[in-house]
């Protein structure tokens, strides 16, 4: 919902600078919190598993 706010008040704002609306009516939308997440680390095995298999195919 958050993502599609956002577009939604970006397209507004166009709207508002070619002069076909006078005022976002979106920013008066309460947007839902979004949650807080970890972030995501590869391993040291993963990142191992990646480099060799990049250096395989640069090397064909």
């Amino acid at each position: 919902v958050h993502l599609q706010l956002s577009a939604l008040s970006g397209w507004c704002n166009y709207l508002i600078r070619r002069g076909k609306l006078d005022s976002n009516p979106v920013r008066t939308v309460r947007r839902p919190k979004m949650e807080k997440r970890l972030p995501q680390y590869y391993t040291e095995a993963k990142m191992q598993e990646y480099l060799d298999a990049s250096a395989s195919a640069a090397s064909e």
